[in-house]
């Protein structure tokens, strides 16, 4: 279940409906402005002109339990927002081919900043 904030309809305020549900039965969140899972992540807060300009951009991805979202030295797609479950970084350990996890994301987290930053100015 879901909480509407102030984006709802008057008189729906404060009123819990259900949030509609996408591939892998994940959470459809249609617009940052609205959004029924805001959390305390860094573009989560953002004041409303600029979440405005960040939801212009952005796009939606929905991916199941165990996808892969970026591989080691594969160039960047761009940086991920995460808007409702987790994820987890892993590594490699060489000698015996199994990972470990590195650190878990979860909602709001910004995955992928720094890459994309350090792409973009590679004097860094």
């Amino acid at each position: 279940m879901g909480h509407l904030g102030d984006n709802c309809p008057a008189g729906l305020a404060g009123s819990k409906l259900p949030v509609p549900k996408g591939p892998y039965n994940l959470e459809i969140i249609e617009s940052c402005l609205g959004c029924v899972t805001r959390e305390e992540g860094l573009f989560c807060q953002l004041p409303h002109g600029a979440l405005a300009t960040l939801n212009s951009i952005r796009q939606t991805s929905y991916y199941p339990r165990g996808a892969i979202l970026y591989i080691e030295g594969e160039t960047p797609r761009g940086v991920f927002v995460l808007c409702s479950g987790q994820a987890k970084l892993m590594a490699l350990v060489a000698k015996d081919d199994t990972f470990i996890e590195v650190h878990k994301y979860r909602t709001g987290s910004v995955i992928g900043a720094a890459v994309v930053a350090t792409i973009a100015d590679p004097g860094t």
